[in-house]
């Protein structure tokens, strides 16, 4: 499996009102490669995540600076490798901001 089907995967955030983004920073390395932004109807601070293919590590430096962004209060979620972390991490976003599909 490759981090492209992890990546499509967290796009389904995008069904529940998410918008989630790829962050390009030339320049700037370890930076968390994926911004998710909150639905309208659940505003908040934006949230980093970092999308690796299953079975691949993130580099010291991602770890260090998702470390030192925590610090600072920036919301760094833990690294996603496969669909079944995703597929927690949008259940864990549905209920953050509530689901109101239903």
């Amino acid at each position: 499996m490759l981090e492209k089907t992890v990546e499509l995967r967290l796009k389904r955030l995008e069904g529940m009102g998410f918008k989630v983004l790829k962050l390009r920073t030339p320049g700037v390395s370890g930076v968390p490669d994926r911004m998710i932004l909150r639905p309208k109807y659940a505003p908040g601070p934006p949230m980093f995540v970092e999308l690796k293919a299953p079975r691949k590590h993130e580099r010291a430096l991602q770890a260090a600076v998702r470390g030192d962004w925590r610090l600072r209060g920036v919301d760094v979620l833990d690294m996603c490798d496969t669909v079944e972390k995703v597929d927690a991490l949008i259940d864990d976003l549905a209920q953050l901001v509530g689901d109101l599909s239903e």
